[in-house]
Formats: C-alpha cells, sequence, structure tokens
C-alpha cells in the first residue's frame, strides 16, 4: 500500500450551503479565505477572542455544533467567512452607574462576512493571507469541490509554486478521478465553468504562496545574519529558535548553525532529527524518540542526566462567560479557570449560609 507523504485534505464539517445576499456589494455573502504560512490564532492569552470573525457554532448534517475554526485558523484550509450575529456588551442608552457612565449591557451585533475576511487580511497579509474572490458566490460544498482539485494535500511552502502552477494545471484538466496513493482520491471538476474558477482560485493562492514564501525566507535569512553576527563577537542569536526549525521543514532548508559550534559532536544532526520528528504528526513511537534525543542532549550539553518530563495535558475551562460562550482559558483536565473557580466557591458558600440560615429557623 502506498504511503502519502502529505496529508490529504479534508473538510472539518459538513458545512451547510450558503444564503446569497442579492445586493450591489453583496456584504452578507460568504467569503473564502487561505493562509499558507501558519495558523492563525483567533483567542488571546486571557482566554477571550482576539478577533470575533467566526460565529461559536455552526450548522452540519447533525445540527449544531461548536464551530472548530471559533479559536483558530488552520493552515491551508480553505477557510468560509459567513454573515453570523454575535452578543457583545455596548453602553446602555438609559442605565447609568453612580459616577453617570454608561452602563454596559450585552447585545446583539451582526458581523457581515466581508468585514470578518477583511479583519483578518488586514492583519495577515503579510503572512500570504489571502480572500478568494473566485469562489464568491459558490456554495460551500462545491467551492470545497473545486479547491481540493487546485490543492489536495497539505504542502509545504516549498512545493506550493509549482503545485499550484503545474500540478494544479494536470489536476484542473483531468476528466477521472485524481488519485493519490491507494486509499485518497479527488473528484475531477464537472464542467468548463469550474475549471475556469479553479485557474482563477489558483492565481490566487499562488500570490499568497509567494507572499509566505518570501516571508519565511527572510525570516531564516536574518536568523542566519543574526547568528554570523553573535560568531563575530556581536549580539544576536546562538541559534534557531522553534519558528526557525519549522520554517527550514517549509523550505526544505537545512538548519542554521552557529559558525565554529557543535563540530564533531553530533548535537547539530540530532537537534536535526529532533526537529523533523516534531513537524509532522507524531505517533507514540515518535514522542519516546524525541524525548530520548532531548535526554541525549542535555547529557551532552551538561554532563549531567536529563529528567525527562511527561508533558503537561491541558484543557479548556467550559464556565460559561456572561455572553452565554463558554469561558475556553486553559487549564488543567477538569478543572476551571480561576475566576470561575472563585465564583463557584463563593457560590458554594452563599448556598451553604442560605442553608444553614433556613435550618435555624
Amino acid at each position: 500500500m502506498t504511503t502519502l507523504l502529505r496529508k490529504p485534505i479534508e473538510a472539518i464539517v459538513a458545512e451547510p450551503a450558503i444564503d446569497r445576499d442579492t445586493s450591489s456589494q453583496r456584504p452578507m455573502e460568504t467569503r473564502y479565505g487561505w493562509c499558507p504560512f501558519d495558523r492563525i490564532n483567533l483567542i488571546g492569552p486571557d482566554g477571550t477572542p482576539t478577533y470575533v470573525v467566526q460565529p461559536y457554532q455552526i450548522e452540519s448534517l447533525n445540527g449544531n455544533i461548536v464551530n472548530p475554526r471559533f479559536r483558530e485558523l488552520r493552515k491551508n484550509d480553505l477557510i468560509p467567512f459567513p454573515t453570523f450575529n454575535t452578543v457583545t456588551n455596548a453602553p446602555s442608552p438609559d442605565l447609568t452607574d453612580s459616577n453617570g457612565r454608561a452602563v454596559l449591557i450585552p447585545g446583539v451585533r451582526t458581523i457581515a462576512a466581508v468585514e470578518a475576511a477583511t479583519t483578518i487580511l488586514r492583519a495577515y497579509s503579510r503572512w500570504g493571507f489571502v480572500i478568494l474572490n473566485s469562489l464568491q458566490g459558490i456554495d460551500q460544498p462545491d467551492a470545497w469541490r473545486i479547491f481540493k482539485v487546485v490543492q489536495p494535500l497539505d504542502y509545504l511552502l516549498f512545493e506550493l509554486e509549482t503545485e499550484l502552477t503545474f500540478g494544479a494545471e494536470e489536476r484542473i484538466d483531468a476528466t477521472g478521478p485524481i488519485r493519490f496513493g491507494d486509499d485518497y482520491s479527488v473528484e475531477p471538476l464537472r464542467s468548463d465553468s469550474e475549471r475556469e474558477t479553479a485557474r482563477k482560485l489558483a492565481g490566487e493562492m499562488a500570490d499568497g504562496a509567494g507572499v509566505a514564501f518570501t516571508l519565511a525566507t527572510t525570516i531564516l535569512d536574518d536568523t542566519e545574519a543574526s547568528m554570523t553576527q553573535r560568531f563575530a563577537g556581536g549580539q544576536g542569536k546562538t541559534g534557531p529558535d522553534p519558528l526557525d526549525i519549522r520554517l527550514c521543514l517549509e523550505l526544505n532548508r537545512k538548519l542554521p548553525k552557529l559558525i565554529g559550534a557543535e563540530k564533531d559532536s553530533g548535537l547539530g544532526e540530532i537537534k536535526e532529527q529532533i526537529a523533523f520528528l516534531t513537524q509532522r504528526e507524531m505517533s507514540r513511537a515518535d514522542k519516546e524518540e524525541i524525548a530520548a534525543l532531548k535526554a541525549k542532549i542535555a547529557q551532552m550539553e551538561s554532563g549531567e542526566p536529563a529528567v525527562i518530563r511527561e508533558p503537561v495535558a491541558v484543557a479548556t475551562c467550559g464556565a460559561p462567560k456572561t455572553d452565554g460562550t463558554p469561558c475556553m482559558r486553559n487549564v488543567k483536565p477538569g478543572e476551571m479557570c480561576a475566576m470561575h473557580r472563585e465564583q463557584a466557591e463563593a457560590a458554594a458558600k452563599a448556598e451553604a449560609a442560605r442553608v444553614a440560615a433556613t435550618a435555624t429557623e
């Protein structure tokens, strides 16, 4: 059986068809976006949304479910931006506090699809994020079919230029199933109209891929220059950071090394092994191998045995916020965040006091 080197592009959920906006600018009509550089995190460090550009819930074949794009937008994913309503706090026109300031009250705000998409475009255009205008007005199932012909696999940055030009052209012209390995295939396009749309889509995505490739190359070049400056006695980086490691894999480049360092020690090769393993989907064996390699590095660098610690499991607080959506702050499994834990303890104490007062009456 043939093993795929790249992950197939698959839909997160079976998404519903879109409602079309018939106004001249069609601001409510679903937009589509795509980002080839990295995932886009939509949640801030305090657990609240930094960008409200996705609804908390979406429809699926089994009813409403939590939107998997509410927290982050995946790299290389076809990202629909629908029009949706969200609860937000706004100043009350009637109520004021003791200082005469308007009280914040919850209200419903409609976020148009074009507003959501352009918000991310303004923030992440340097990452190669693009709005896919070629797909606007196309129902999500059909948009997804066309997208998979142009980008059927989760390609790396150094592969995208070729795949979005020569590779995509071959797939667009195909009249039969497009096969990858033994158990993954993509349906061919159904008409000349879809082929024309796919060619426009490939061009839009190629533009974004070029921007992302340039950014990744600049980051790695700057790291190498910084390490060279450090070797010359100036201020600079002593080695690649996690972003450099990921981008080396994306660009098929070797890890930058500090001149004169790690000669004949084997450290460089070990760290390159770790970089490769951590950038693919890791099985249990992969994780054990990484732990062993890190222990070997610790021994070589300090002369003392390294203590291998298991990764700390992380979950999210599911207690509701004032607008009814889950808190989503990172916590240990089974626990709530500090704020909601204090609220729960205060509520429990109040209830205990009420019960005690009732018993004495």
